[in-house]
């Protein structure tokens, strides 16, 4: 309010400090707050500018990235496509600024589940900048980026490996060999062969890139975290433990030093930290890791966040199968159900792995009737997104041998199960 009053003759100025602090807030994980400065600074923009300004497009497009990042991706859709049509209107089909709310509308798009439109933006906001800037750009290279990602998420990695190699050789050209952006790449290609299986090309990948950022940036940047936790992933993938575990302690004080204790960032690195306890058969620490996990994110996250959705199913898992604590176990794994549910988005993994889960909690405790139901749900969801066939969906063959544990398990009991 005090901004508002001091600047009330500097608009402009005013919806730039808006957006400013919003974006600070929003660093700290301070969501709530940063897209009520957002909001504020878009709704000064529209009444001081006019609604069809490129200014008014500005604070949309910022608003839009807010949105995505507390996972409202119907209203991040939303806002990107707003600014989007006032920029094409304003500035024109072709101007770079129509790129960067394509790319803005690609990851809303993506997240809602609509893969072919995301990619659609991603390659015409590429488009945009060749013509602009020209194909050895670094504006290029960070569209091939954006592709790329898209592309390593959707298991095309043929193609996704051409874009971010395309996108190194650029940068690697444009700003030199140990440019921060150059580890972006290296994180994104490690991905892709672990996927392949190719892991020590992945673990050199990665090892350069936080050598990157360790030489480039402040030492208590929050990028050299993300550069311990995915040594760290990759280690706990390959089952070493003790690696790992090294890893993510250094990750989690490494993000406590530079971006606090309560960041969602540091719940992350307590989330892996339990993975790799409970595959120890650490059940109690695991518990506590994921209970830290899960204060953190409900302070920080809307309750419906897919972080906080994972952060319960792990924990519900621990309750159920390792301590035996099956109504606890229910109790969280119910809300798990209840928080993925209601995302801004179409059922997929998630959704079935938290129905599942509470699923065999159901059977653990004889209540094979209720177990079987939530059972039907997960495949149907699994069938929905993977196909039918148990051979190509790893997951589904999976879930069907709990069912017929289930199965077994109420036939020694005299109950059948249709």
């Amino acid at each position: 309010a005090r901004i508002e009053l001091a600047l009330t003759d500097q608009p402009a100025v005013r919806s730039r400090l808006l957006l400013t602090m919003a974006d600070v807030y929003s660093s700290l994980g301070l969501y709530d707050a940063a897209i009520s400065l957002g909001e504020r600074a878009q709704a000064d923009a529209a009444h001081h500018f006019g609604p069809r300004h490129a200014r008014t497009a500005e604070t949309l497009s910022a608003l839009g990235a807010m949105y995505r990042l507390e996972a409202r991706y119907a209203d991040s859709a939303a806002a990107h496509r707003a600014a989007l049509e006032i920029r094409e209107s304003v500035l024109g089909a072709s101007d770079p600024a129509v790129a960067e709310s394509l790319n803005g509308l690609a990851q809303a798009q993506w997240y809602l589940g609509d893969a072919a439109a995301a990619e659609a933006s991603y390659r015409r906001a590429l488009d945009i900048r060749d013509a602009a800037f020209g194909p050895d750009s670094t504006a290029v290279a960070n569209s091939l980026v954006h592709l790329g990602w898209l592309l390593e998420r959707e298991e095309r990695f043929d193609e996704a490996y051409r874009a971010l190699k395309q996108s190194l050789q650029i940068r690697d050209a444009q700003l030199g060999g140990d440019h921060f952006l150059i580890a972006e790449n290296l994180d994104l290609l490690a991905q892709i062969n672990i996927a392949r299986g190719e892991v020590d090309e992945a673990e050199s990948q990665l090892m350069r890139s936080l050598d990157i950022r360790r030489q480039v940036l402040d030492a208590k940047h929050p990028d050299i975290g993300m550069s311990l936790l995915a040594i760290a992933r990759l280690f706990r993938a390959q089952g070493q433990a003790d690696k790992a575990l090294r890893y993510l302690r250094t990750a989690e004080q490494h993000f406590i030093d530079s971006l606090g204790a309560n960041h969602f960032q540091v719940a992350a690195v307590l989330e892996d930290i339990g993975l790799v306890l409970a595959a120890q058969g650490q059940w109690t620490k695991a518990e506590e890791a994921f209970r830290r996990s899960l204060n953190i994110l409900d302070a920080s996250l809307p309750p419906n966040h897919i972080m906080i959705g994972v952060t319960l199913i792990n924990l519900g898992g621990v309750l159920s199968d390792g301590l035996q604590q099956y109504e606890l176990g229910e109790a969280v794994l119910r809300r798990a159900v209840a928080a993925i549910g209601s995302q801004d988005q179409p059922e997929g993994y998630w959704d079935a792995l938290s129905r599942w889960s509470l699923a065999n909690n159901l059977r653990d405790q004889a209540r094979f009737v209720e177990a079987r139901d939530y059972y039907s749900d997960a495949q149907r969801i699994l069938e929905a997104t993977g196909g039918s066939e148990r051979a190509g969906n790893p997951n589904l063959d999976q879930l069907l041998n709990d069912v017929a544990v289930m199965r077994a398990a109420a036939a020694e009991r005299g109950i059948a199960i249709e």
